[in-house]
């Protein structure tokens, strides 16, 4: 009785490792689900460190803790692919906090795809064998959201591009209208600058010139006394 208990055991431990394995394996590998995720891939490979790790795995439990259980499974067997899993998160993590400070707007929107994206990317992976219909409606509606989320990061980019075509668009018509005046402008500005330049440089000049005219003022009148009192005592006496 004991050892067909035992069996089962064991079966049903490493069938979940398996699992575990596929899940993670799906979810990070670069072939597959990802090529849906195309935008998210970095190249090169970040070097592990205890430091990066903890960063990978702060990042998945805040933001993903179904896969963050699955991360400290797979590390037990498969060290090889949780380290490049980690790796892969830790890339995302540095690449999102860039956005922190300077445009939290933007960070919000690039930290909610990527939630949806890993979401998504296990729904799938749990999946491979076959899709259930309310599996399928829920990845699909993540897949909306994240077409949703896509729309407003575009157009953001889209209004920027304007903005800066506008202005190019005004300095091309006045170049084209002003063309004279502007190279005036140009060139008296470049005249002033050298004018500027040389006035500085004379000065400079001029300031060392005095520096060095007072260090050697002391020095020289302090030789010609000493030169004067040498002739002095070569001088031979007077005779009466």
């Amino acid at each position: 009785m004991i050892m067909p208990r035992l069996l089962r055991a064991c079966t049903r431990n490493f069938t979940g490792l398996l699992t575990t394995a596929l899940l993670v394996t799906v979810l990070f590998t670069q072939v597959g689900i990802e090529s849906l995720f195309a935008q998210q891939k970095v190249s090169g490979r970040v070097s592990m460190t205890p430091e990066r790790e903890a960063a990978g795995l702060a990042f998945a439990k805040e933001h993903h803790e179904e896969l963050s259980s699955l991360l400290l499974q797979l590390k037990e067997m498969s060290p090889g692919k949780y380290e490049s899993a980690i790796s892969e998160l830790f890339r995302t993590s540095e690449r999102l906090s860039r956005y922190k400070d300077r445009l939290p707007e933007r960070y919000s929107m690039e930290l909610e795809l990527w939630k949806i994206d890993s979401r998504v990317r296990l729904l799938v992976a749990r999946s491979a064998s076959g899709m259930e219909e309310e599996t399928r409606e829920q990845a699909k509606k993540l897949l909306m959201e994240r077409n949703q989320l896509r729309k407003t990061l575009y157009q953001a980019e889209q209004k920027k591009l304007q903005e800066r075509l506008k202005r190019l668009e005004e300095q091309v018509a006045q170049l084209e209208t002003e063309s004279e005046s502007i190279a005036d402008r140009d060139l008296d500005r470049l005249m002033k600058s050298v004018r500027s330049r040389s006035i500085t440089r004379k000065k400079t000049v001029n300031s060392k010139s005095q520096t060095t005219a007072r260090q050697k003022g002391p020095n020289q009148k302090e030789a010609s006394r000493n030169k004067k009192s040498a002739s002095n005592k070569k001088s031979p006496p007077e005779k009466r």
